[in-house]
């Protein structure tokens, strides 16, 4: 709904792209300042410096990997523009773009343990059973996407070819190598 205002907004004070940017801005602030209000009215906590050095200790590798992860999605475009013509940067950036829907859906399979490893810990149990809850939800995670990504190699040229159409064959390397890099990351 917020969006949606914003969005009409818009419309109606400015036509430009850095008002659609501020729009957009002033719209996620709105977000997190009514997400605030509705958390301290309906979901009143306390904070637990014990509990926050555990969970802080515990997500500290998403904290370094996700900056990571978003500069290698993102910043690679940006440089390829200053060096290379616009047809290699759409081969690249549309293989880059299907790779990414393979992250993704990682990343959302992965969200489907969250709420259990909040329940082991909320019954108790130590930190090392998470861990070996996470463990075994990634052993389980990567029985799944190494076959698929191993099948999207395999057959990365007719995948190419029928999901983005033949004239973007010259970006199956591309296409592989980004394959890769979701399994190293």
């Amino acid at each position: 709904f917020i969006k949606f205002l914003a969005v009409i907004i818009f419309i109606f004070i400015s036509r430009s792209a850095l008002g659609l940017s501020v729009t957009y801005l002033i719209e996620a602030f709105a977000v997190v300042f009514i997400s605030f209000f509705f958390l301290k009215k309906y979901a009143p906590f306390k904070f637990n410096k014990k509990i926050f050095r555990q969970y802080f200790g515990y997500s500290l590798p998403f904290f370094i990997i996700y900056p990571f992860s978003y500069i290698q999605g993102n910043i690679d475009s940006v440089l390829l523009k200053n060096f290379w013509n616009t047809t290699a940067v759409g081969y690249y950036s549309a293989a880059i773009g299907l790779a990414a829907f393979v992250k993704t859906l990682y990343g959302v399979l992965l969200t489907l343990f969250f709420p259990k490893m909040s329940e082991i810990y909320a019954t108790g149990k130590q930190i090392d059973k998470v861990q070996d809850y996470t463990n075994m939800a990634s052993k389980y995670l990567l029985m799944i996407f190494l076959p698929l990504i191993f099948c999207l190699h395999i057959f990365r040229e007719e995948f190419i070819g029928v999901i983005l159409g033949k004239q973007f064959l010259p970006s199956i390397n591309i296409f592989s190598l980004s394959l890769l890099g979701i399994l190293v990351l």
